[in-house]
């Protein structure tokens, strides 16, 4: 081959190494953040959500086996699409565009303290305004050997476009992160659904919306055999300039 071709292939290596060294260095963070990105992970995944849109609704699903966070949102663009697979964190680049580029980043990736596999189902338009409905799986298992992490990325991208079909934007929740518990990253231990604090979340949630003023509901519904709330809800019954008022109704098993 020409000394051409081996530039080619040398910088076609470094475009696919460079995400993946990033990857690497925010997963890795996680072993030493535990305890805060157990209680982080689903305010990660809101504050994406608000972020993105400008009036959102959101559900969580928490099983013994399995948690799903959704909402129904806008569609990604398919920019924000492949972000999820190897997000780009170009801050400078973000500031530029100012179309929320690049918020599937770092808060992201911790949400892996949940499970190394994250599955995602989605609407997103071409710059067409054509609109696909999408699903990626991606597998962060194998982070800490970087050839295979490559090589992941690259299989989760090919999937992602065999996945897609030409759909009509529908409303209702067509976003969905589901994490598969019990599979945890290397160095960590696996979570436990047991480990996760919805009472917490019950207890902060007023508060947190108070300030993420894009969304206006949020329901949770707890199928594990250890729930005490099996659905709670609440949401925005009046706002105006000095005043939000939240309703919040919880489904609660007496003892």
């Amino acid at each position: 081959s020409s000394i051409k071709d081996k530039i080619d292939k040398e910088e076609n290596e470094q475009l696919r190494s460079i995400p993946a060294q990033r990857l690497i260095e925010k997963l890795s963070l996680l072993k030493n953040r535990v305890n805060s990105a157990k209680k982080r992970w689903f305010w990660e995944l809101l504050q994406n959500a608000s972020d993105y849109n400008q009036s959102v609704n959101v559900k969580l699903i928490v099983s013994d086996d399995k948690v799903t966070f959704m909402h129904d949102g806008a569609p990604f663009s398919l920019r924000d699409a492949l972000n999820l697979i190897s997000p780009d964190s170009n801050k400078q680049e973000d500031a530029i565009h100012n179309d929320n580029i690049g918020k599937f980043g770092t808060g992201l990736v911790s949400t892996h303290i949940l499970s190394s596999i994250l599955e995602v189902e989605g609407l997103c338009i071409d710059d067409e305004k054509v609109c696909y409905k999408f699903f990626l799986s991606l597998d962060r298992s194998c982070f800490i050997n970087k050839q295979a992490l490559i090589e992941q990325i690259t299989q989760a991208k090919e999937k992602l476009k065999d996945s897609l079909q030409k759909q009509i934007q529908t409303i209702g929740f067509n976003t969905s992160f589901s994490y598969k518990l019990g599979v945890a990253l290397p160095e960590l231990s696996p979570l436990n659904s047991s480990e996760i604090d919805l009472d917490y979340l019950y207890e902060v949630l007023p508060y947190t919306l108070c300030f993420m003023t894009k969304v206006q509901s949020v329901v949770v519904e707890d199928n594990r055999s250890v729930a005490k709330t099996k659905v709670f809800k609440i949401s925005k019954n009046v706002v105006n300039e000095s005043e939000i008022v939240f309703l919040i109704d919880a489904d609660t098993f007496s003892a």
